[in-house]
């Protein structure tokens, strides 16, 4: 089974770019610290794809599909993934080819829905206790008075189980599970 790296890309700067390379990295989110104490991530290079080449599935100029199986990445490094494009003006192997980068993804998107999932609700009374399946913890379970606006607030704090509590009360709640920040 092959995985794809996916996306679009940036509409190019100048109208005589030769060649896209789609570069690859990993990065590490918690990332090194600067000199002004700053965190900023850091990345392992992983590999290069050349836009619309034989191992691009997808053909158009502005987007890319490449099979990223062969980088041996583990299922929860697949989101983070840093995408450069990487715009040259002149055909490759030409000297002082120096390209222009365009940075496409850089933070590690949040965890996907259906690495984690609530498995069950029991409300004893006045407690409602909703249990899980999946992700990695530590978790936290959030609530909000709206399905589709609203903040989400905390119920309780982190937990590395797979069940929480809340106590319910008059009017609607609405809860999710997602992998604590």
């Amino acid at each position: 089974m092959s995985v794809h790296g996916e996306g679009s890309l940036p509409e190019a700067n100048a109208a005589n770019v030769r060649l896209v390379t789609i570069d690859v990295y990993l990065a590490n989110p918690r990332g090194a610290t600067n000199t002004a104490n700053k965190a900023v991530p850091t990345l392992t290079y992983l590999g290069s794809y050349e836009n619309d080449s034989v191992v691009d599935a997808d053909l158009s100029p502005s987007t890319f599909s490449f099979d990223i199986t062969a980088l041996n990445l583990q299922p929860d490094q697949v989101g983070m993934l840093a995408i450069t494009a990487n715009y040259f003006i002149k055909d490759a192997g030409m000297p002082d080819n120096q390209p222009y980068t365009s940075f496409l993804s850089l933070l590690p998107p949040p965890p996907v829905a259906s690495d984690l999932k609530i498995s069950g609700q029991v409300l004893t009374g006045n407690t409602l206790t909703i249990s899980w399946e999946g992700g990695k913890a530590p978790f936290q379970l959030q609530k909000r008075a709206a399905v589709e606006s609203g903040a989400w607030e905390n119920v309780g704090a982190a937990t590395s189980g797979s069940s929480a509590t809340d106590t319910v009360g008059a009017g609607a709640s609405f809860y999710r599970i997602q992998q604590a920040q």
